[in-house]
């Protein structure tokens, strides 16, 4: 009976341990959690005061793209309120007020597009409850909560970079309006000795009517051919100021879809006069399909007058003997951009002048600004482009920049 009861009593005090350490044990995972949820509070409140104080909008939306929550700095961006928000779909707030006017009948907004701008940065045009529209930089990321999919989309108001990228473009607009304004005083001779033939001509045609018609018996049919020739030149003549003024007059910045070939002509014909003044054979090596580009064309016939008249410059340098060889070529590239090449044959440039030939105020004219390069490579790159030049002395020099293919006129997409 006495070793039962030792042993029940042994039973009794081993389960007590046990207790005691199970009741420890629970205890200190008892603080465990209270110290995780804690932790777990002050991380909510951390990410609650980024939320709040982040001066970019925040949006979750669910993948309807139904808005669950914003930051207030969406309600300042856009101007309505959080409660005007939450619960509307996440295309009230880059839809045209007008077109939700008209569609207001409609239930539903089409599917949102929001998954398909995860990891990228999109420029979108957004509305304020005003009906004023911002340009707005978006990127999205994807959340699972609970088993359910969300995005948090990242809305930047870029209102301020956009008003300084129209400002740069006015400043590149007068530079290169200074900059026109020097090559046509390079090539004012040239141009009145092309100008002084039409006019020539008109004189000559003028004076044999008057001729013509002292004669006893008039000739109708002579006078009339003359007349005709009369007119013809009067046109050459009226097209080459037309040129002249038209390339050298101020205009705000303003980009139209241009057919590449065509800038490229009228652009020689401002130039044809140096050409053969200084006996240059001029090859076009143009692709016979159309190529469309979305441009400021008195920018870009600048730039093609600027590279054709320097290789003129680099051309004159080398002796009559040798043929001064001119080409320009077009051609869309491996990118499918718009890719315009104008080589010479001339000396080439050293690797000194490589160095610094894109720099502005960098000339190896004597009488040079050492601008025409420089405003030149900032129009291809504000009209989205790039400017390469590759030379090799005694062989010549190849400038080539590219320009984006105005879409709507190429390929399927």
């Amino acid at each position: 009976m006495l070793c039962l009861n030792e042993k029940l009593e042994g039973k009794v005090l081993t389960q007590t341990t046990e207790l005691i350490d199970s009741n420890i044990n629970l205890k200190e995972k008892i603080q465990e959690l209270h110290y995780s949820e804690a932790q777990l509070k002050e991380r909510e409140a951390n990410l609650k005061s980024i939320f709040n104080a982040s001066v970019d909008g925040i949006i979750t939306t669910d993948i309807h793209g139904i808005i669950v929550s914003v930051n207030p700095a969406i309600t300042d961006m856009f101007g309505y309120e959080k409660e005007e928000l939450v619960g509307e779909s996440f295309f009230k707030l880059t839809e045209n007020p007008q077109y939700k006017r008209n569609n207001a009948h409609k239930k539903k907004y089409p599917k949102t597009p929001i998954p398909k701008m995860i990891g990228k940065i999109r420029e979108i045009e957004g509305f304020r409850k005003d009906g004023t529209s911002i340009p707005i930089d978006l990127s999205v990321a994807q959340l699972t909560l609970a088993g359910h999919s969300f995005f948090t989309s990242i809305l930047r108001d870029v209102s301020s970079r956009k008003e300084q990228e129209q400002l740069d473009k006015i400043h590149l607009d007068e530079l290169a309006h200074v900059t026109r304004l020097g090559l046509m005083g390079q090539m004012a001779s040239g141009i009145a000795h092309e100008l002084n033939q039409p006019l020539a001509a008109i004189a000559s045609y003028t004076e044999a009517c008057l001729n013509f018609m002292k004669a006893e018996q008039m000739d109708m049919v002579k006078i009339r051919d003359t007349c005709i020739k009369v007119h013809q030149q009067s046109l050459r003549a009226g097209q080459i100021i037309h040129g002249m003024r038209d390339f050298v007059k101020y205009k705000s910045v303003r980009r139209e879809t241009m057919e590449v070939n065509k800038l490229i002509h009228d652009s020689v014909n401002l130039c044809t006069s140096d050409l053969k003044l200084n006996a240059i054979n001029l090859c076009l090596d143009l692709r016979p399909e159309p190529l469309f580009v979305h441009v400021d064309n008195i920018q870009i016939e600048q730039v093609i007058i600027n590279l054709i008249k320097n290789s003129i410059d680099a051309l004159h340098k080398i002796p009559w003997i040798t043929p001064r060889q001119l080409s320009i070529q077009t051609k869309l590239n491996e990118q499918h951009n718009v890719e315009i090449r104008i080589k010479d044959n001339g000396l080439g440039i050293n690797d000194k002048e490589k160095a610094n030939i894109l720099t502005p105020f960098f000339t190896t004219k004597p009488d040079g600004m050492g601008m025409g390069l420089s405003i030149s490579h900032s129009i291809i790159k504000a009209h989205d482009g790039t400017m390469h030049f590759h030379s090799k002395i005694g062989k010549g020099t190849t400038f080539y920049f590219t320009l984006p293919q105005q879409r709507e006129f190429y390929g399927h997409e």
